[in-house]
């Protein structure tokens, strides 16, 4: 018998989608990302005799949502940076369930060589809700969907720049590349 962990995010139409419009220079090398995951509660999981959630219990998890959560984003992050971070910093918060074990919101800072990360977590959140944006040296791209799947903003009138929806870059989604104004 084997466990290990999977990358089952890497999978995701939305994350393939990034990683062809980043591999087709849609948006030159990055140099910045913010990653949110916002949830209501932690994911329900199957308990018997009425005992507690496992993932607000630190003997079971290992964590709250930095360890449930924020490995997604992190191997990811390193996937779409292609570098080794130089510097990593976190704060870990209890919002919501304030007598939990665990922490149910985290913020993280990442410095890559040429480029900085945030990752935002919460199970105290108003939605369910993933969103990211990536900044390169030619553009933004980004969604704000609840599940990678839905269409961008318009850009704001001021804004300079074109949005394209990713559909037209990669068929499986419509995030958004914003690339600067010529």
């Amino acid at each position: 018998l084997a466990v290990h962990t999977v990358h089952n995010w890497r999978n995701a139409p939305g994350v393939r989608a990034i990683t062809a419009a980043l591999s087709d220079g849609a948006i030159g090398p990055v140099r910045r990302i913010e990653w949110a995951t916002l949830r209501t509660r932690p994911a329900v999981t199957v308990t018997t005799n009425g005992a507690a959630n496992w993932r607000t219990n630190p003997a079971i998890a290992g964590g709250g949502i930095l360890v449930d959560h924020g490995w997604h984003a992190l191997y990811l992050l390193l996937a779409l940076v292609r570098a080794r971070p130089q510097r990593i910093g976190a704060t870990l918060e209890r919002r919501r369930y304030t007598t939990a074990d665990v922490e149910d919101t985290a913020a993280c800072y990442i410095e890559f060589p040429s480029a900085q990360a945030e990752i935002h977590l919460t199970w105290a959140g108003t939605e369910r809700r993933t969103r990211w944006q990536l900044d390169g040296t030619d553009g933004t791209l980004s969604s704000f969907a609840a599940f990678f799947f839905e269409p961008c903003p318009p850009p704001a009138a001021s804004a300079g720049n074109v949005a394209t929806p990713m559909a037209s870059i990669a068929a499986t989604s419509d995030q958004c590349v914003r690339r600067k104004a010529a």
